[in-house]
């Protein structure tokens, strides 16, 4: 399984159909464009399957240069000339450099396939999922940082220690569903650094202010989408 939850400055997200240079593909699209040219997460006939999270500690960005600027771009030429997580290796192997890329590349493919890739200009690095050493309990999640990025940068820490803190129960008892992704990652209100969960109700008023910071949830005022692609 492949999961997304989008935060962005779109909040109208649609699924739109590509027809596709070497495969169609439908892919998750910001509601501007009739032929957009940037995509988000999406899926192609092959069975490939992409996702992308920004990553905000892989390249030093220089006055009046866009973070990321190609991430869009890169991932709707891969679901339209890849079928499997190895054609994306060798895709970004081949891309023209600097490569204008910085982001975390979640991939699936019907082989069995299943990999995050931490992107920068230059170069990359390939985490298996299906290899105990990179994914010890079965699964690799990442938010809006990369470990092989610099230390102690980027965004979205407290975030990703509640995804782990839920992963890890679920994924040792087999509980992982797109439903259970739906329902309870998708949703979860909990921050563990402050030890606050909004969906106990205890952090309502009048048993507290009411007010929160809604920054280091995994659903944020900012999400617009949540997409889960079930590999066959």
């Amino acid at each position: 399984m492949l999961w997304k939850n989008r935060d962005t400055d779109f909040p109208q997200n649609s699924v739109k159909y590509f027809k596709g240079e070497r495969y169609p593909f439908i892919a998750i699209v910001n509601s501007v464009a009739d032929n957009p040219s940037e995509v988000w997460m999406g899926t192609n006939s092959a069975g490939f399957s992409l996702m992308n999270t920004q990553s905000y500690n892989l390249v030093e960005i220089k006055p009046g240069e866009e973070r990321g600027e190609a991430n869009g771009r890169v991932m709707r030429r891969a679901l339209e000339v890849c079928a499997t997580v190895e054609d994306f290796c060798h895709f970004l192997d081949t891309l023209a450099k600097p490569s204008l890329i910085e982001a975390n590349f979640g991939a699936i493919d019907v082989k069995g396939g299943a990999a995050m890739f931490e992107v920068d200009y230059y170069k990359y690095v390939m985490y298996d999922a299906n290899n105990p050493k990179d994914a010890p309990c079965g699964y690799i999640a990442r938010t809006n940082f990369s470990f092989s990025g610099q230390v102690n940068e980027g965004a979205g820490y407290v975030r990703f220690m509640q995804e782990d803190r839920m992963l890890l129960p679920a994924s040792a008892t087999g509980r992982i569903t797109p439903q259970w992704i739906f329902n309870e990652l998708s949703r979860s209100f909990a921050n563990p650094l402050l030890g606050i969960d909004l969906k106990t109700g205890e952090f309502n008023r009048p048993k507290t202010t009411g007010w929160f910071v809604d920054q280091d949830f995994i659903a944020r005022s900012s999400t617009a989408s949540s997409v889960v692609v079930q590999g066959g």
